[in-house]
């Protein structure tokens, strides 16, 4: 049987929102609810595609109540390398509310997974007092684009964060799809500009924390071409693909070129556009793998905002200086950046 279409629209992901209930399980359980009521799948919405699968715990959904979230996973027919995860972490206030709330997508980078940002990143310390759900998806080694050449398994990572992970987050929380934001570290910071173009008119806040910005670059195309193959080193069990799983082997298709912030510049017009990144300048021998990628996403992110200056694209670029490629500094950029994010959202 052939995997359903995946393409997702705004309209698609209003029509999802509108089919929640007023007040999701979600609300009761952060709330205090039993925990038998939050670990029912019989009380959540499911979307096409998507099916609940026990987690290592033996638990099919998980309360955090501690983080303010939710943790589920899934069987896709997206990713067939493992069952990816999500946590989905909701404001402060959320239970006895009655209201919607915008939502940030939030991405992790290569060899991490959906806990990344709650238990290195900060978020729930940054989203403190704010009105935003948080939704954190896996991403495996990906950079969140659908593979070219997934011949071991399927690779559709852009179809199952868009097409699959947004429509439950929409059905299951009191979302308000046309406030949306997206933004990731290093290979998470990638996916946030592809899938921030791709489908801009999903979000408003597009924002990238030392992510490349641009695909031919030698050292984004030598990471993209092996990533996909290293997921078993991260993922006990996982059917990794074989290098060049996304792009294929060199010389690397054109079709990478569509996922290219530079060519897809335009795209990003009338966005929020942050971009962040170090110097990649540290006298710390420890630090010279940190140093070494940094300096590979400032060449790339220089050359994607010369280009959005030329074309007079607005957007908040800066490199700090003796900044390598690690948390303290990605902390730092969620913090930095959730203001003006909010604030968009919002306006």
């Amino acid at each position: 049987m052939p995997a359903p279409d995946l393409a997702v629209s705004r309209r698609s992901l209003l029509t999802a929102a509108a089919a929640a209930p007023a007040l999701a399980i979600g609300a009761g359980a952060v709330a205090g609810a039993p925990a038998a009521l939050a670990a029912d799948p019989a009380r959540w919405t499911m979307v096409e595609g998507l099916a609940f699968v026990k987690d290592p715990t033996g638990r099919l959904i998980v309360e955090l109540p501690e983080l303010r979230s939710f943790d589920f996973r899934f069987t896709s027919t997206a990713v067939g390398t493992y069952p990816p995860s999500l946590r989905v972490m909701v404001p402060e206030g959320y239970a006895t509310s009655t209201r919607t709330y915008p939502v940030l997508v939030l991405l992790h980078g290569f060899g991490g997974n959906f806990k990344d940002w709650t238990d290195a990143g900060g978020v729930q310390a940054a989203t403190a007092g704010k009105d935003v759900i948080v939704v954190m998806p896996d991403g495996g080694s990906s950079f969140y684009v659908n593979a070219q050449y997934d011949r071991v398994s399927r690779y559709r990572w852009d179809d199952y964060v868009i097409g699959q992970i947004l429509p439950f987050v929409h059905a299951n929380f009191r979302t308000d799809p046309s406030r949306m934001a997206i933004a990731g570290l290093s290979m998470g910071g990638f996916g946030a500009l592809t899938l921030g173009q791709k489908h801009a008119e999903l979000f408003r806040s597009i924002s990238s924390y030392s992510g490349p910005g641009r695909v031919d670059n030698p050292g984004v195309e030598l990471a993209m071409w092996a990533c996909p193959s290293l997921d078993w080193k991260f993922v006990p069990g996982a059917r990794t693909n074989l290098p060049g799983a996304i792009w294929g082997n060199w010389p690397y298709s054109a079709r990478r070129f569509d996922a290219d912030p530079i060519r897809q510049a335009e795209r990003y017009r009338g966005k929020r556009l942050f971009l962040r990144t170090g110097d990649g300048i540290l006298p710390d021998l420890t630090k010279l793998y940190g140093n070494t990628i940094e300096l590979v996403v400032r060449d790339t992110l220089d050359a994607l905002s010369g280009t959005l200056t030329r074309k007079g694209i607005a957007h908040d670029y800066r490199v700090d200086p003796g900044v390598s490629h690690e948390w303290p500094f990605w902390q730092r950029c969620l913090v930095e950046d959730l203001p003006g994010m909010l604030e968009t959202l919002n306006g």
